[in-house]
């Protein structure tokens, strides 16, 4: 869903996928921890499930309200990026095409059409502000 707006995030290289590919194998060994344990009936490895599940709960929360903290700056620098792609619009690089499929996908009304800076921005300005507050 994200794959193709990706380009107008950053220009480094993220270790998201990373993170989420390594978060979620450790989600999964944790489960089957927790089963192993209820299938032994041992009561310290149930104890020891249930402090490594909060400990995944408090990261979670931890991440959350980081995101909550930081989503100026999140949203300052989608905006940054985007207003960078529009302004070097080519419509042949990546960026032009995530652009293209931006304004396609909001504003119907504009497709096939080079964007101009200020309407585009507005329109990224208003999808933020409903998705990022």
């Amino acid at each position: 869903m994200l794959g193709p707006y990706s380009v107008l995030i950053s220009r480094a290289p993220s270790a998201v996928p990373f993170v989420l590919s390594g978060t979620g194998a450790g989600i999964v060994l944790l489960s089957l921890f927790g089963c192993w344990a209820t299938c032994r009936g041992r009561c310290w490895m149930l104890r020891t499930y249930a402090v490594l599940l909060s400990l995944v709960f408090l990261t979670e929360l931890v991440a959350g309200i980081s995101g909550f903290i930081f989503r100026h700056e999140i949203k300052g620098s989608f905006l940054s990026s985007f207003s960078e792609a529009v302004q070097k619009y080519n419509a042949l690089d990546e960026r032009s095409l995530a652009v293209d499929d931006l304004q396609r996908k909001n504003h119907p009304d504009t497709e096939g059409t080079n964007p101009d800076t200020e309407g585009t921005i507005l329109i990224l300005k208003e999808l933020l502000s409903k998705y990022i507050l």
